[in-house]
C-alpha cells in the first residue's frame, strides 16, 4: 500500500508543459453478481454503493494513467420456495443474501476526446482488499416452524486479495478548475474469492456494473 501511494507523489513531482494532473472525488451505485463453475446459477444481483478517488496523470497526446482508491459493495443474492412435508410449494420464500465489501485500487490507462465536452475510455486492473463478508439469512417462518434473521461473518474464509479487469467509459464537463465527470465501469474478476475453505471448486468471481458521478480537480 505505501509503494501505491509512493507512486502517486513520484508522478505528482513531474511538471513537465502540457501534461496535467487531476484528482476526483466520486460516488455512485453497483450492481454485482458472480459468475462459478454451474453452482446457484439462479443468483440474483445486488445493489450496493461505491465511493472513493482518483488520480490521473494526463498526457499532451489525449492519454493518461491513473490510480485510485474506491470502496465498493459486492454479492449477490439466492431465493429458494418452501416445501411442505409432502413436498407442496407452500408459497414461501427465503432469500440468502452474500454481501461483500472489498478496497479497490484500479491502475488505469486510457483516452480521451473533446476540449471543455470530453469522452473517455479506460482500460486496467485492479487489486481488490477484502474489508468485510457475511453471509445473512432472514427470518422466515415454514411447516409452523420460526426461524430468527441470522448474519454470519465470513471474512476468515473468503480470499483476502483479489484481481478484477476493467473497462470504463465516461463524459466530462470542464469549468474553470472543477469537471463535472460521469462513469459506466465494468469489472470481472479475473482471480477466484472462493478457495479451499469458501466453496471448494466453484471457482467464484465477482462481476460487476457501476454509475457513478464525481467532481475533478485539476492541479
Amino acid at each position: 500500500m505505501n509503494r501505491l501511494f509512493l507512486i502517486v507523489l513520484l508522478l505528482m513531482s513531474f511538471n513537465t508543459y502540457g501534461q496535467e494532473h487531476s484528482i476526483d472525488i466520486r460516488g455512485g451505485i453497483v450492481f454485482s453478481n458472480k459468475s462459478s463453475d454451474d453452482f446457484l446459477k439462479d443468483s440474483e444481483f445486488r445493489k450496493g454503493f461505491l465511493t472513493g478517488f482518483n488520480y490521473e496523470y494526463h498526457f499532451p497526446n489525449n492519454y493518461s494513467i491513473g490510480l485510485g482508491f474506491i470502496f465498493n459493495q459486492r454479492g449477490f443474492s439466492v431465493s429458494s420456495e418452501f416445501n411442505d412435508v409432502y413436498g407442496n410449494p407452500t408459497g414461501g420464500q427465503s432469500e440468502v443474501k452474500f454481501n461483500y465489501s472489498y478496497l479497490n485500487i484500479p491502475i488505469k490507462g486510457g483516452y480521451s476526446i473533446g476540449n471543455k465536452l470530453q469522452g473517455f475510455f479506460n482500460i486496467g486492473l485492479s487489486p481488490n482488499i477484502l474489508i468485510e463478508a457475511k453471509h445473512v439469512s432472514p427470518s422466515y417462518e415454514v411447516n409452523d416452524m420460526y426461524f430468527e434473521k441470522e448474519t454470519y461473518n465470513v471474512k476468515n474464509k473468503v480470499s483476502d486479495l483479489s484481481l478484477s479487469g476493467l473497462t470504463e467509459l465516461g463524459a466530462s464537463y470542464k469549468i474553470f478548475d472543477i469537471t463535472l465527470l460521469t462513469s459506466i465501469v465494468y469489472s470481472h474478476e479475473i482471480t477466484t474469492f472462493s478457495n479451499d475453505d469458501y466453496f471448494k471448486n466453484t471457482n467464484l468471481r465477482h462481476i460487476g456494473l457501476s454509475f457513478s458521478i464525481g467532481l475533478k480537480y485539476w492541479i
